[in-house]
């Protein structure tokens, strides 16, 4: 079996309602892809079973400003139908060419967080978003597509919500 060096993350640019914030983001955390799953026995059973319900956790992400920027604050004015939209570009490195890892939101800014204010320390604001629609992609391929109230959740490719949304004539 052929070892191969894994791609790292060796930059990344942040980017909200459409404005570039190179040099502002000093941490991205992207949201985790959590299924809802109910628990199942029933008589007869050897044990308990998973059964997927066709949803996803609520999805968030935070992100910590280097500062507290009025543009990203003035985010929280927002409500359900005027998300806006959230972009987390990154470069992947080691053997071979760099490749992209590029996810996009839909999201509500949700909250914000000002770190504790001290002299001689960067202060900064730790961003929550609510997100409604996430994509990402990896070198152009789309890896994950889900759209919460649409309703859509394509996965490597895979309709996960074909089944569901036909019985239910959507």
């Amino acid at each position: 079996m052929a070892q191969s060096i894994p791609k790292l993350l060796v930059d990344y640019a942040w980017y909200a309602d459409g404005q570039g914030k190179i040099g502002q983001a000093t941490s991205v955390k992207l949201p985790p892809f959590q299924q809802v799953m109910e628990e199942f026995t029933a008589g007869g059973m050897a044990g308990h079973i998973n059964i997927n319900m066709g949803l996803f956790e609520l999805m968030q992400s935070t992100v910590t400003m280097a500062e507290y920027d009025p543009q990203i604050i003035k985010l929280m004015r927002f409500r359900n139908g005027e998300e806006r939209s959230f972009t987390f570009r990154g470069a992947l490195a080691g053997r071979g060419a760099v490749e992209s890892l590029v996810v996009k939101m839909t999201a509500q800014l949700s909250g914000f967080d000002p770190d504790t204010i001290e002299r001689k320390k960067q202060n900064t604001l730790e961003l929550t978003l609510d997100i409604s629609t996430i994509k990402m992609e990896r070198n152009g391929e789309v890896l994950v597509d889900i759209d919460i109230e649409g309703g859509k959740s394509i996965v490597g490719g895979v309709d996960m919500r074909a089944g569901i949304n036909d019985a239910l004539g959507i």
